[in-house]
């Protein structure tokens, strides 16, 4: 298939309008903040067939994983995520083909655009990450309709216990953020 594909272990939450982010400091050390801005253009189909049955595609620049980036159905809080390195505007052969039952030859176009203010941190123990926590404030523009939100989407490291994940989301929800309304951006 090409690319590198990872196990995601993650989940969403909302951040309260007008909170700034208070990382749990019970849970250990966090290393300083990283600032990126991510630019990530969605396609589908134009009778969002991937969307409908849970798969997301996206051409993302800016960040680590700067890429084509396929995400499979969710199966709890863990999902399959395809990579690509980022090469031209349309989606690499390779992706559409694993997507390719559900296309029924259909285009992929671009459906969405988003834009991402994100401030990451890592959850950091004898000097291994454990975790990821990003604190992502996005706009999003899909046709004439324009939202904008805040989220935390926190992502284990691998091989992690899933109990940090709990934990993390323990100290999130006592700060006053909840589990996101959906899933995947």
């Amino acid at each position: 298939m090409g690319g590198v594909a990872e196990n995601e272990v993650e989940r969403k939450f909302s951040v309260p309008v007008g909170a700034n982010l208070v990382l749990p400091e019970s849970l250990g050390e966090w290393a300083a903040p990283r600032q990126f801005d991510l630019d990530a253009e969605y396609f589908d189909t134009p009778t969002l067939a991937l969307t409908r049955a849970g798969w997301s595609l996206r051409r993302r620049t800016g960040g680590g994983d700067e890429g084509w980036h396929l995400k499979s159905p969710r199966a709890g809080d863990a999902r399959v995520e395809r990579r690509v390195p980022l090469a031209g505007s349309v989606p690499p052969a390779s992706l559409r083909r694993e997507v390719g039952h559900l296309l029924d030859a259909e285009p992929l176009i671009p459906v969405a655009r988003l834009r991402t203010a994100r401030q990451e941190h890592d959850l950091m123990s004898d000097g291994l990450v454990r975790a990821h926590l990003c604190h992502d404030r996005v706009t999003a523009q899909a046709g004439e309709h324009r939202s904008a939100w805040s989220e935390i989407e926190v992502e284990l490291a691998p091989d992690e216990p899933r109990t940090t994940l709990d934990a993390v989301a323990a100290a999130l929800a006592a700060s006053g953020c909840g589990p996101a309304e959906h899933s995947s951006k």
